[in-house]
């Protein structure tokens, strides 16, 4: 093997690599697709104010649950600090075939933080968020 066929396989080695690690992470915090990015979504939909969009993020039942337009309002400006998220931490996921369950924190414009947990149900193929503890 020359030193030509050596730095083709080092190259080759690295680009694979890089391949390889840029994947999902495999608890799912921050992919789009996963349980975090979920919650992340639903959350920054309330930040917003695009309420309906924050509903779709929601399990079938937990959304008869939440009927009430002018219910679930007041309870997205109080979850929202009227608008006033900075982040969505993730701390823990767990996920099982069609389950998942996600700690996090949301960290608000003056740093304040509260601790989270929320059990998510994979529905024809996308989590949806259960109602949040």
């Amino acid at each position: 093997m020359n030193g030509r066929d050596r730095a083709l396989i080092v190259l080759l080695a690295l680009v694979v690599g890089g391949i390889l690690g840029c994947g999902p992470s495999q608890e799912g915090e921050t992919e789009a697709g996963g349980p975090g990015g979920a919650v992340q979504s639903f959350y920054r939909h309330l930040n917003d104010g695009d309420y309906p969009e924050a509903k779709v993020l929601y399990t079938s039942e937990a959304r008869q649950a939440l009927d009430d337009p002018e219910m679930f309002g007041s309870w997205a400006e109080q979850a929202t600090r009227k608008g006033t998220i900075s982040k969505i931490e993730i701390i823990n996921s767990t996920v099982e075939e069609t389950s998942a369950t996600v700690e996090f924190e949301i960290v608000f414009d003056d740093g304040s933080k509260e601790p989270h947990t929320v059990e998510l149900v994979d529905e024809d193929g996308q989590w949806k968020l259960g109602l949040i503890l």
